[in-house]
């Protein structure tokens, strides 16, 4: 980082606060596929799950007053219907068992509960057209076996149906729980990677730019004042603009201090020459007087 241009650096704040959105983008994105995994779920499993096994225990349920009204009255025809709201009830159970996503406990169950139907509409089929057509007699035994199958299988279905019911339930309550979860640490992640974005670009900022730039006011402002320190040197910590500066700042102060040094040395020449012409001065004055002393003395 030493070697990158003030410009270079400042592009390198910039991208690391883009660097940290992206982040926190592509984190709320991953977060979110569980979510659409389990709408996915739901939409193309649970829903129409439900729907079949509702539409499987209306059905059971025409079939078997069918049944009923077939024998109360005499009707031979209803027999055709019953047939296919047995078939729909089958059909909609294996549109169940079709589904990916359903729990492989229940398909198993599912199918044997079709098999249980298609052994109880053959028999109920056969049996109720007996009696219907009067070629034979109500059996307390065989009616009351047909009822108990009846009531083995519409129990099935309605926990199919409730089961079914439930699971789309709460799956749209996980759902729901979900995406409120998802969106409060979508903010936080945000607000994190947001914060140590601005604290490594701050860093940055402030040691690759503003704190060289402080020094170098620093040490501008006390020779200005003339309290400078000409043997201080900025420290070179960078190959940027600002290293720059300070090498040259350095080279200059340099050359200042060697001009003012010479300006004290020849300051001192002078000071010694006054004294010696001083000296001299003094000198020639006693001479004189001297001198004045021996001419008068021979007058």
């Amino acid at each position: 980082m030493k070697s990158l241009s003030i410009a270079g650096k400042v592009w390198l704040s910039l991208g690391i606060l883009i660097i940290g959105y992206l982040v926190s983008t592509v984190a709320g994105s991953f977060l979110g596929l569980n979510t659409e995994t389990k709408v996915k779920i739901a939409s193309d499993a649970l829903f129409p799950a439900a729907m079949s096994s509702n539409t499987a225990l209306t059905a059971f349920e025409k079939q078997i007053k069918g049944y009923n009204d077939a024998i109360l009255m005499g009707e031979e025809s209803i027999f055709a219907m019953t047939q296919e709201k047995a078939d729909e009830v089958k059909s909609s159970l294996d549109s169940i068992i079709q589904m990916a996503d359903i729990d492989p406990a229940l398909k198993a169950d599912m199918a044997k509960t079709i098999e249980l139907l298609s052994g109880f509409t053959k028999d109920a089929q056969t049996y109720y057209g007996a009696i219907s057509r009067e070629e034979a007699e109500m059996d307390d035994a065989k009616m009351g076996a047909l009822a108990d199958k009846t009531k083995a299988i519409q129990k099935k279905l309605l926990q199919y149906k409730t089961d079914l019911s439930q699971s789309l339930k709460d799956n749209l309550a996980h759902i729901v729980k979900s995406s409120k979860d998802q969106r409060m640490m979508n903010i936080w992640l945000f607000l994190g990677v947001v914060i140590v974005s601005v604290v490594l670009a701050w860093i940055i900022v402030t040691r690759a730019i503003s704190r060289p730039v402080a020094n170098t006011v620093k040490m501008v402002q006390d020779i200005a004042q003339g309290d400078g320190d000409l043997t201080k040197r900025l420290e070179i910590g960078s190959n940027d603009e600002m290293g720059d500066v300070a090498k040259w700042f350095n080279i200059f102060i340099e050359k200042l201090q060697a001009i003012i040094g010479e300006f004290s040395q020849n300051a001192g020449h002078l000071n010694k020459a006054s004294s010696d012409l001083v000296n001299l001065s003094t000198h020639m004055s006693q001479e004189a007087l001297g001198l004045s002393a021996k001419s008068n003395t021979v007058s």
